[in-house]
Order: C-alpha cells, then sequence, then structure tokens
C-alpha cells in the first residue's frame, strides 16, 4: 500500500501501532495478577466442596454447614468478579480495536478519494484499501492475548496454586472431632 499510495500506508502504519499498543496495555494492565488469583480461587472453591460432600453429615451435625457453604459462596463470587473483569477487558480490547479499524479505514478513504480524483490512484483501490485495513487488524486481538501471556510471571501456573491449596486442605480436619474417630487397628 505504501508504495501504491505513501499516505495511505502510513495512515494504516500509525492506526495499526496506536491499536497494537494500546490494547495490549490495556490487556496487560487489567489482567496482571489475575491468573495465580483465579487459580488459588479455584483451588479454594474445590477444597471446600470436597469438605463440604466429605464431611456433610458431621458439619450438620456441629452446626459448622453454614460457615462451609458461605466460604465456597464467597469463593463462587470472588471467580465470577474475576470472569467479569476479564470479560470486560476483552471487550474493551475488542471496542478498541474495532476503533482504530474504523478510524484507520476513514483515514485511508480521506487520503485515497482525491488520489483518485487526481488519477493518482484507480478507482477500483477505493474498495480494495478498505479491506486490505480490515484484513491488517484481524491480528490486533490476538497480539493483546499473547501480550497478557507473554507477560505473565512464571508463578501464575495454575497447578502450582491448585497443589498448594490441596495440600493446605490435607492438613486440616474434616472432623470436628477427631478424638471421638474409631481406632484403626494395626
Amino acid at each position: 500500500m505504501a508504495i501504491i499510495l505513501p499516505a495511505a500506508g502510513l495512515v494504516l502504519a500509525g492506526c495499526l501501532a496506536g491499536a497494537l499498543c494500546l490494547t495490549s496495555t490495556l490487556a496487560w494492565g487489567r489482567q496482571r495478577g489475575l491468573g495465580a488469583r483465579e487459580a488459588e480461587l479455584r483451588g479454594e472453591l474445590s477444597a471446600d466442596v470436597v469438605e463440604l460432600l466429605r464431611g456433610a453429615a458431621d458439619l450438620v451435625a456441629f452446626g459448622r454447614d453454614e460457615e462451609y457453604l458461605d466460604r465456597a459462596l464467597a469463593d463462587d463470587e470472588a471467580l465470577a468478579r474475576l470472569a467479569r473483569r476479564r470479560s470486560w477487558t476483552a471487550g474493551a480490547v475488542s471496542g478498541l480495536a474495532i476503533a482504530f479499524t474504523g478510524i484507520a479505514v476513514l483515514g485511508l478513504l480521506a487520503v485515497a478519494i482525491p488520489a483518485s480524483g487526481a488519477h493518482r490512484l484507480p478507482r477500483y483501490m477505493l474498495a480494495v484499501l478498505p479491506l486490505v485495513t480490515l484484513g491488517a487488524f484481524e491480528i490486533v486481538p490476538p497480539v493483546a492475548d499473547a501480550g497478557v501471556e507473554a507477560l505473565a510471571p512464571p508463578g501464575c501456573r495454575a497447578p502450582r496454586a491448585c497443589d498448594r491449596r490441596a495440600a493446605d486442605a490435607g492438613r486440616r480436619s474434616l472432623d470436628p472431632l477427631p478424638s471421638l474417630r474409631k481406632p484403626t487397628s494395626s
């Protein structure tokens, strides 16, 4: 495009660079640290559900069922908040990409229409240039997502957080009165 109409190439390059920088910055800024927190919350929710299922009779008998249920519901609500935050960020990234695409198409047409009128650009290129712009902006959302993944700290691996939570859950007793257990034969 820069060979055919240099001004159109500059418009496209400027809008594409702006879109890539802003969407990546927005996505990274909003998603930073969410991976570790989400893995931790999922581990806590899993451990709480297991505790509720395994010790349901004892928890009800000793009146602690509401405490465990409230804890599981709080973890679920926290996960829902994280999901809403991720959704908002994905929508904002998509909106920015669409806005920059529109600005690029309008800018390109603003440069191409006078060039076509002056016979420096064939008329059919007025249809081709916006399509090229739409194709060029297809990379913006995946690059923003890749930037978030590439910049994530190594501690954001879900298995580590889940393993740590499972180890903590294994140390806690599910039985409110551990001294009343049946003795095991050795």
